[in-house]
């Protein structure tokens, strides 16, 4: 699908549609900034994750000049349920400098939002993420009648010299066979989880005890600018971090490269070997920073925090706290109440890099 020009928006403004991720779009998101006014950063690898995410709808805004200045995409997921379920992750919600404070971006999620609501015949959930600051997008979704569904954290792990803990590697396709179904009865209380990302580029790693896995990993490779963060540690740390030899290694805000970890497997009594697993995945892809997002209500979470061997990076993350919303609208009132009922929910890692 080329541009397809959809609705005008009023003031001057036409919406398109596009399902390919053109050069405009990869410039206009990498030189956008998001967040909130107290935390700002920039996403990169964006070609890598839409070519991840073949099924992908691109929504935006045009002025007058035929210039970009809003775009919002549609992510479609696949969950595991009995029976599986359906959902459109919300991604790249952007705005240009010249338009905020004209409430375009709110407009303009409204009407996608209503269209797609309208248009959608099968059962599916609108879902995406709010930073705890965001008041703005807070206020949008309330609008736009989302719930929320799941407090979670952005977790740091870090370390300035990683090593290889023991047996560590790639996965091989006759033990992810045998994987699979034990990461799904794993992670049978958490409502949001699926195979969308899982072994992406045979990317999952496992260690090893005596020839068996005893915990694992899937890892993507991120990278972010960070142009500003909260408090003094934002005022007055943030700017001279990337002169500090070390420190930079782990958080340069001007080149933060970083690996995400999701979709843990872990044998009972094994938790602990994750910091192991961990630090050698570090090593391995030759970073020294790790971001992983949980509901904050995970057993693991809550393990991995009293641990206290996140490192350093931890610090920088220790109140990064968002919710999860949710639509329902176009699912069954008994089935969305099953999935209120959930114990926990599942973020998946690979959405917020």
């Amino acid at each position: 699908m080329s541009e397809e020009r959809m609705f005008d928006l009023g003031d001057g403004f036409t919406l398109f549609r596009n399902r390919e991720l053109t050069d405009e779009f990869v410039d206009f998101l990498e030189t956008t900034a998001f967040g909130t006014q107290q935390n700002l950063y920039r996403h990169f690898y964006i070609r890598e994750f839409v070519a991840d995410t073949p099924d992908t709808e691109f929504y935006y805004a045009r002025d007058a000049e035929n210039e970009l200045v809003a775009i919002v995409a549609f992510c479609r997921r696949t969950f595991i349920g009995s029976p599986p379920y359906e959902g459109l992750y919300i991604r790249y919600y952007a705005a240009s400098p010249k338009i905020r404070g004209k409430k375009l971006t709110g407009r303009l999620s409204r009407i996608v939002l209503e269209w797609l609501r309208e248009q959608q015949q099968d059962p599916i959930i609108f879902f995406g993420s709010i930073e705890g600051r965001n008041k703005a997008s807070r206020a949008i979704a309330d609008n736009l009648n989302f719930e929320a569904f799941a407090p979670f954290r952005t977790t740091g792990f870090s370390r300035f010299f990683p090593k290889v803990k023991g047996d560590v590697q790639r996965v091989s396709e006759e033990e992810w066979r045998e994987l699979l179904p034990k990461l799904d009865a794993q992670y049978a209380d958490y409502e949001f989880w699926g195979h969308d990302y899982l072994n992406l580029h045979n990317e999952y790693y496992v260690l090893k005890k005596d020839g068996r896995i005893v915990c694992g990993a899937q890892a993507h490779p991120a990278h972010w600018v960070v142009e500003k963060m909260a408090g003094l540690l934002g005022k007055y740390v943030l700017p001279i971090i990337p002169y500090v030899p070390f420190l930079r290694n782990v958080f340069n805000p001007n080149a933060f490269h970083f690996i995400n970890l999701e979709a843990f497997y872990v044998e009972k009594g094994h938790e602990a070997d994750l910091v192991d697993l961990f630090e050698s995945v570090l090593a391995i892809k030759k970073k020294h920073s790790i971001l992983v997002w949980f509901d904050e209500r995970d057993p693991l979470y809550q393990f991995l925090v009293r641990q206290n061997k996140l490192g350093l990076l931890s610090r920088f993350t220790s109140d990064a706290k968002a919710t999860f919303i949710v639509d329902f609208s176009c699912y069954g009132k008994e089935d969305a109440e099953k999935l209120r009922a959930a114990k926990y929910c599942y973020p998946t890692g690979y959405d917020y890099i």
